[in-house]
Order: structure tokens, then sequence, then C-alpha cells
């Protein structure tokens, strides 16, 4: 598919996170790892390893 000039120049929509995303986000980007950022909002690893691999999918990030 072709994309006309101004098709191209199109900002991309940023990604929406939810609120507990960018609270795992902002644990991650100050160095912390899974057992450190589940302890302080009371959820599982396994929690936070998912919502780590949404903010992934959405940031289009592929690793820390």
């Amino acid at each position: 598919m072709l994309l006309t000039f101004e098709e191209a120049e199109e900002e991309p929509e940023a990604p929406t996170l939810s609120s507990r995303e960018q609270e795992i986000l902002k644990a991650i980007a100050r160095g912390r790892g899974t057992k450190q950022t589940a302890r302080n909002p009371g959820i599982s690893e396994k929690t936070v390893r998912n919502h780590v691999s949404s903010i992934y999918e959405k940031l289009r990030v592929y690793d820390r």
C-alpha cells in the first residue's frame, strides 16, 4: 500500500497505558526487578510480568 505525503507525515498514535502499567513502567525505569515491583502494589510477580509484556507490546519494546 502506498501512502500519500500527507499520510506519511501524520504522527503515530501514542499508546495508552493503564494507570497500573504506568506505575510498573516507572518501577522498571527506576531499575526495580519483578519481585521489588510486585511488593509495593501488593500484586503477584506473574501479574507484574503480564503487565510488563503488555507494556512492551504497546510500546513496541522487546527487552529491558
